[in-house]
Parts: C-alpha cells; structure tokens; sequence
C-alpha cells in the first residue's frame, strides 16, 4: 500500500507547564502518552490555610501566578522561580516564604491527586490535554485584542 503524506505545518516549539497557572517551560524534545504531555500540569499552588488551590482567573489574590516559573529537574522535582535566575526545588521554603510576601498567605505545591486537608487535588485541565497553535491563529487574537 503506498501512503501519502501531506504537510500542513512544522512544529517550531515545544511549551511544559508542570504547575497549573504559572509560566512554563520550553522543550527540545518531550514523550507524549494518552493523557498528552508527560510532566505537564502535574502540580499545583495552593493556600495552605484552606487548601484552596490557586485560580488565577476567579481570585485576585492568585493574578501573580501566571507571572512565576514553574520547569521540571532531570530527576521529576519541580523548581520555581519569580524571575527565572534564581531557582527554588520544591521542597525549599525560602520560595514559599517570598511568595506568602507578595501573596499575603502561605501557599504550598502539590502534585494532583495528593490529598490537601480533607480534598484531594483535581486536575482543571483534564478535558484538554494538548494544545497547537498556528501562527495563524496567534495571529487572529492578536488582531482581537
């Protein structure tokens, strides 16, 4: 059986978000599964005092995690960073102890399906596991906003 091929486009980059909200990374080379992108959304921010988890587009209070940088390490911890030169692993607490500075509580890191207090923490994203972009389309909400 001969096949044809056709292209319809070139990927150019490969984009990780370990922790839901904040900035991510960008890959030279990922592993996909059923569930999408291996490493991707597998944590979040959450307030320690009521376990609520971090939701940027539904609380204030939360509007500064889309501006921190989450990347995964070699060996699957997560580092976080508020200026992307200094690192933070996630069992380090001076990060935690900058963040409750500027959040005004303590927040913590969760990998979804850990328990936080009495919940267990829920993946949001679940319904859309990968995203592609166009230029074209990038180009076409640029014209909207």
């Amino acid at each position: 059986m001969n096949e044809r091929t056709t292209t319809i486009g070139k990927l150019l980059e490969i984009w990780r978000y370990p922790v839901s909200s904040l900035a991510g990374e960008r890959l030279e080379l990922a592993r996909m599964d059923a569930g999408g992108l291996r490493g991707d959304r597998t944590h979040a921010l959450f307030e320690l005092q009521s376990g609520q988890m971090a939701y940027p587009s539904l609380m204030r209070k939360w509007n500064i995690a889309p501006a921190l940088n989450a990347r995964t390490r070699d060996d699957s911890l997560i580092e976080l960073s508020h200026d992307r030169q200094q690192w933070f692993c996630e069992g380090e607490t001076a990060f935690f102890d900058r963040l409750e500075g500027i959040i005004g509580t303590r927040v913590g890191l969760v990998r979804y399906g850990e328990r936080v207090g009495s919940t267990v923490a829920e993946r949001r994203y679940s319904m859309q596991p990968i995203h592609l972009l166009s230029r074209q389309s990038l180009a076409a909400k640029r014209k909207r906003c």
